[in-house]
This record gives C-alpha cells, sequence and structure tokens, in this order.
C-alpha cells in the first residue's frame, strides 16, 4: 500500500481480546500538502470494535492582495502622434540658445516639454500586475511565454492525474521532456540577444561594461560609508 502512495491513518488497536489487541480496522489515503487529516478510534462498548474515524479539511492557500503597478499605455499610433508633435516642435522658443545660456536650465526645459507630449499621447495607468507580462527580461519572446503558460498546463494536468497509473507517467515524461527543450530555448534566445547586444558595443568598452554589470545585477549606486555623530574630545 505505501509503495502505491496510500498510508494508514489509524495506528493503534481497534479491537480488544481478554488477552491482547489487534489493529484489524484501518483507513488508508493519499494526500497532499494542501489538506490537513486528522483520524482516531472511539472509546465504545457497542461492539467489540471500537468505531474509527477520519476528517479531512482542505487548506486553502491564503489569499494574496493583488499588486498594481502604473504603465504607459502603448501602440503604434499614440507613438507616431508623439514623434510627430516632437518633430513640430520649435525649440528656439523654449530654450535659451544664447552664449551664456544655462545648460542645467535648458534641460530641465527640455525634459519638461518633452514629458508633457509622453504624458499627453502615452498617458499612464495602474493595471493589476503580471509576472509574465510585466517583469520579464527584453530577451523573452512571445513564442517563449507562449510555451511557459503551455508548460504550466501540462503541469497543471499531472497534478489532477490519478498517481501510479499509465497516464501519470505519461504526463510526467511529456513534461520532462517539453521542461528541456524549454529551457534550451530559453537558453539559446538568451544567449542570441546578449551576443547581438555585444556586438552593437564592440568597440565602445563603457557600454560593454555597462551590459556586463547589467547581466550581474550590479548597481550603479556607489556604496558610501557611514557618518560617525559622536564628537571625541
Amino acid at each position: 500500500m505505501i509503495t502505491s502512495n496510500f498510508f494508514p491513518m489509524i495506528t493503534a488497536p481497534t479491537r480488544y481480546s481478554n488477552n491482547n489487541g489487534t489493529l484489524i480496522d484501518n483507513i488508508f489515503c493519499q494526500f497532499n500538502y494542501e489538506m490537513e487529516i486528522k483520524a482516531g478510534i472511539l472509546n465504545s462498548c457497542i461492539s467489540d470494535h471500537h468505531p474509527y474515524f477520519l476528517v479531512v479539511n482542505k487548506i486553502n492557500p491564503p489569499l494574496k492582495s493583488p499588486k498594481y503597478i502604473t504603465i504607459n499605455t502603448y501602440n503604434i499610433r499614440a507613438l507616431s502622434n508623439l514623434k510627430e508633435e516632437l518633430n513640430t516642435i520649435d525649440y528656439s522658443n523654449i530654450l535659451d540658445l544664447s552664449l551664456n545660456a544655462n545648460p542645467d536650465k535648458n534641460y530641465e526645459l527640455f525634459l519638461e516639454t518633452l514629458s508633457t507630449a509622453i504624458d499627453k499621447h502615452l498617458p499612464t495607468k495602474i493595471v493589476k500586475f503580471d509576472k509574465k507580462r510585466h517583469k520579464k527580461s527584453d530577451w523573452i519572446t512571445s513564442e517563449i511565454i507562449k510555451s511557459i503558460n503551455y508548460r504550466d498546463k501540462m503541469y497543471k494536468n499531472l497534478r489532477t492525474a490519478t498517481m501510479r497509473n499509465e497516464e501519470c507517467t505519461i504526463l510526467k515524461q511529456n513534461l520532462k521532456v517539453y521542461n528541456a527543450i524549454l529551457k534550451k530555448a530559453i537558453k539559446e534566445a538568451k544567449k542570441s540577444y546578449y551576443d547581438n547586444c555585444f556586438m552593437r558595443v564592440k568597440n565602445d568598452t563603457k557600454r560593454t561594461w555597462s551590459i556586463i554589470n547589467s547581466i550581474l545585477g550590479r548597481s550603479k549606486d556607489k556604496k558610501k560609508f557611514p557618518i560617525r555623530n559622536d564628537k571625541r574630545q
């Protein structure tokens, strides 16, 4: 029974005689981490076999509050309208083009003009966070996302299949093969993406190191030494 993932829930004697007690009544079941099982024996003289019970409660995982993020609405038409407006702006009426102009002030004016145009044509909106849509790397393609969704669907089918039968064995093997193919496709897509990135900046050492640091997850922020507040005499 145990080799088939069936475990005994009753582990004490259920029938007593004058000289000994025997466990001849039992309950075997399969369970997983989402199930809470309680079993026991009731002391009763209605029969020489004590009644026993099994209570199964399915534990639902705690619901997490959905995360929301702010994104820019984007489509080809909106982007085209933004480019058209930026091309028609007369920056001579906005920026100080004199020799004594303050570059910081001109930068602020340019940034304000650009931000106003972006807010107009690509307004922001708050949406529910989707890790497969909003938290993806540049090298992940739509085909890879479809493959990931299909892999997850295969895993769900495996979870609902009956253990220890031919169907379950086939599902496990198919998932193993498909997951290996998917990992290889992801690895190749990532390699191809960074190969192209390095090729574009092969003569620029600074940008090359910028790509390397992004791969390694290195932060651009420099660590500051702590400042001592106490004053020594």
